[in-house]
């Protein structure tokens, strides 16, 4: 749903053809029709400009428009927006001032390149919002989880765990039922305090914690093939935090042995519709070798995979690369590997135990090449 949408009082007085096509996009948005709603929205907008030219109605389309595409089209969106612009410079139509210069910096970070210089600008007006009080609109809020996006892919660190908190509250107030935007600021806030060294004991707590929250927030998964990607990246970050434990020298960490990974506010939801876990299904591996892959342990470099498998007898089948993280490389290294796996006992005869299982390998980071299995 698309917010603050403004209604032109005197369509309905004027011409049919942009009436008609006005009444089109406000019942496609009744209806949930995106597609509808941007096909009309646009009719709407041009056929003003061809009837009226400038005028008050023809702001107020261009800009709805813009509006509405702003995350789906954001170089339409600008072309729209800088056309309400100039028409509220121009005296014939009165917006929402600040609501069209923020989308106005955001299409220009959006269709310049994401340039960082463009952040400031935008920044800054989100600040202005929270500080005057205001409540977050769906727009606001996706532009935070851009905002916070940007910062980590800068490795601006601070900056980005700031911005991510701030996008799941506001995803949270303004678009309560979007919990994938929710998990994807989640991610960026935990992962900003897991990636940077050093990191403390009560750091990666908090980040475990966190992406435990995020889980949370989907509903069981149908099966693997329909796993959704965020929840799978939710999960593999969430084994780095225990590739950080293991990574650990552990005279210098020697509080390591408390982190409360097992208490019951942290445990994990049900991933799968119907599961069972590894252990009441009598799943044990008799040998589970993976490579760690020669250039990531040369560098000691930390890495989490998440893969899903069908279990139909005493081997893996049917595996799919769910998540790996931070980059790739450790996932080849599982596939290569996986489906040489043998179980060392028969497992239960019961469908949740043969199908749609999900894995977690950790790669900790050491020189040695540590490697952790979960799951299964």
């Amino acid at each position: 749903m698309i917010s603050g949408l403004l209604i032109g009082s005197s369509i309905a007085q004027e011409t049919a053809t942009y009436q008609s096509e006005y009444s089109a996009f406000t019942q496609a948005i009744e209806n949930g029709d995106r597609e509808g709603a941007e096909r009309h929205g646009r009719a709407a907008w041009q056929l003003a400009e061809e009837t009226l030219g400038d005028h008050q109605l023809t702001g107020v389309l261009a800009f709805n428009y813009g509006q509405l595409v702003l995350f789906t089209d954001a170089k339409e969106a600008r072309t729209a927006l800088q056309r309400a612009d100039h028409l509220q410079r121009a005296g014939f139509v009165n917006l929402p001032k600040e609501d069209l210069q923020l989308f106005l910096a955001f299409t220009k970070f959006m269709v310049d390149g994401e340039r960082r210089r463009d952040v400031g600008p935008i920044r800054n007006q989100l600040d202005a919002r929270i500080i005057n009080g205001d409540k977050p609109t769906p727009e606001v809020a996706k532009i935070w989880l851009h905002v916070a996006f940007s910062d980590h892919e800068a490795k601006f660190y601070p900056a980005a765990r700031k911005s991510a908190v701030i996008a799941e509250r506001a995803i949270a107030e303004a678009l309560p039922d979007d919990y994938r935007g929710r998990a994807q600021a989640i991610i960026i806030g935990a992962v900003s305090i897991l990636i940077p060294q050093p990191r403390s004991i009560e750091e990666i707590q908090r980040a475990h914690n966190e992406l435990t929250d995020a889980m949370r927030l989907f509903p069981p998964q149908k099966d693997i093939e329909s796993f959704d990607p965020i929840l799978a990246e939710v999960i593999a970050w969430d084994g780095l935090t225990f590739g950080a434990i293991l990574s650990m020298n552990r005279n210098d960490y020697p509080d390591h042995e408390n982190m409360d990974f097992d208490d019951p506010k942290n445990q994990y939801p049900t991933f799968i519709e119907g599961e069972k876990s590894a252990a009441a299904c009598n799943i044990a591996w008799s040998k589970s070798p993976i490579d760690y892959p020669s250039e990531q342990a040369r560098d000691a470099h930390m890495g989490a995979v998440v893969i899903g498998f069908d279990l139909p007898d005493d081997r893996p089948t049917n595996i799919k690369l769910l998540a790996e993280v931070p980059g790739k490389g450790f996932g080849a290294s599982v596939l290569r590997n996986v489906h040489r796996w043998r179980l060392a006992t028969p497992q239960l005869n019961e469908p949740a135990c043969k199908a749609n299982r999900i894995l977690s390998v950790t790669f900790s980071g050491t020189k040695r090449g540590r490697i952790s299995v979960s799951g299964g």
